[in-house]
């Protein structure tokens, strides 16, 4: 019996820490916030293009509580894509959308998307303290 337990506390361990983190983990400054905003209207501008806005409905798998998050949620309101946000309760179907912002170094992030069972990501620079996007889009299915 104690060894069943401890496989069972073991199995909820692994199950816990296998969970990927999503958000946005770069700084709060006014200036990283502006350059959030722009790498948001840039991935609406590349789903705009990938996905039909009147056919399609995302559905955030984790909260969007950051300037990225908001300002993607608008841009893809605004291009006529339903969106559900994490807990509403229209999060059921639809493509399932997360992501993580995160730095490469000072001067450089990595935006990387997870739409369904696929991947996207997009390397940005930032020079005279503007965003400057440092390659394509790639996509993973």
């Amino acid at each position: 019996m104690k060894a069943l337990a401890i496989i069972v506390l073991a199995l909820g361990l692994t199950a816990c820490s296998s969970n990927s983190p999503y958000g946005n983990f770069t700084k709060t400054s006014d200036q990283q916030r502006s350059l959030n905003a722009s790498m948001a209207i840039d991935t609406a501008k590349q789903l705009q293009q990938t996905f039909a806005p009147a056919a399609t409905k995302f559905v955030l798998i984790h909260p969007a509580k950051d300037v990225y998050g908001a300002t993607l949620i608008k841009a893809l309101r605004d291009y006529g894509f339903a969106v559900a946000e994490a807990g509403s309760d229209n999060a059921t179907d639809g493509h399932k959308l997360a992501y993580v912002i995160d730095y490469m170094d000072e001067t450089r992030f990595v935006v990387t998307l997870r739409i369904g069972q696929g991947s996207a990501s997009r390397l940005y620079g930032v020079e005279q303290n503007q965003l400057v996007p440092l390659g394509h889009w790639t996509r993973q299915e």
